[in-house]
């Protein structure tokens, strides 16, 4: 099995990220003119949910496309190990953030 493979939905998960991406723009913006804390978190807040769809889409694309390419006992083993490490990136990691 190969690492690569036809990503199905590609233009979603772009524009997702081109969203994620515009919106940190203006997140910069408002920081530098010393906008509210409360609409920078909100959109810091939306940028997250994006990125969080996007990855979600992604994964939901690879486990289709994974599932497609089984053809022997090592193929599912390495995909078992894929989707471990995916499943484990979704999971909150404790002790992470800063403190002031």
């Amino acid at each position: 099995m190969s690492n690569h493979h036809k990503h199905h939905r590609t233009n979603e998960v772009r524009n997702l990220i081109r969203a994620a991406i515009g919106n940190l723009s203006t997140v910069d913006t408002m920081i530098q003119d010393q906008q509210s804390c409360v609409e920078i978190v909100k959109r810091l807040t939306a940028i997250m949910n994006l990125i969080s769809e996007g990855r979600g889409v992604v994964a939901k694309d690879h486990v289709a496309s994974c599932m497609r390419e089984v053809s022997d006992q090592s193929s599912a083993d390495k995909i078992v190990n894929d989707l471990s490490s995916m499943i484990q990136n979704f999971m909150p990691s404790s002790g992470s953030g800063s403190h002031h």
